[in-house]
């Protein structure tokens, strides 16, 4: 079930150019918004037939799944191969959302402005700062899978934290879709 996410609002916290945080459910409108997150490899190159195969499920989630809501992590390859396939879907269909869920707090303000630029939402989960650096995308990952109706993946892989993130996305019983197969 996709239920209440809960982020925090960091105005307050350092560095102190972290201005523009946005809750994930901001309010009711939102609460049966479905959502799909992104997992892969962090280095990782797809062919011209798996850019194809991305493409092509993402537009079926937005035209019959009703999805409007995408999810990244922003780390690695496959990330950047998802975002830059979102922002081209944006002309055909304008009224989609990629949002960034970050597992730390930003230290670089130009990244984070850039950030603010390529995103329609950039958050941080709930106490994710909490987190010891090494668990912290642990965590962020598990609670984008919670939070997610539908999981596109790039998994060659049975090793790492985009496979492991899938594997529980499996135990949750959310419909995966996995590009490299």
């Amino acid at each position: 079930m996709t239920g209440l996410f809960p982020c925090v609002l960091v105005m307050n916290i350092h560095p102190p150019f972290v201005q523009r945080w946005a809750y994930f459910r901001d309010d009711w409108s939102h609460a049966l918004t479905k959502i799909c997150t992104f997992f892969g490899h962090r280095e990782c190159i797809l062919t011209p037939k798996e850019i194809e195969k991305l493409t092509n499920t993402i537009r079926f989630l937005i035209q019959i799944r009703k999805i409007n809501r995408f999810c990244v992590g922003g780390m690695g390859d496959f990330d950047k191969i998802v975002t830059s396939t979102i922002k081209k879907l944006k002309k055909e269909f304008p009224n989609i959302k990629l949002e960034l869920a970050l597992a730390y707090l930003p230290k670089n303000k130009i990244k984070y402005e850039k950030d603010l630029n390529v995103y329609d939402n950039v958050f941080l989960p709930e106490n994710i700062e909490l987190s010891p650096p090494k668990f912290a995308i642990v965590k962020r990952n598990k609670l984008m899978v919670i939070r997610s109706d539908y999981i596109i993946c790039y998994i060659r892989y049975q090793f790492g934290g985009a496979y492991n993130a899938v594997n529980f996305a499996k135990s949750q019983n959310k419909t995966i879709f996995n590009i490299a197969t």
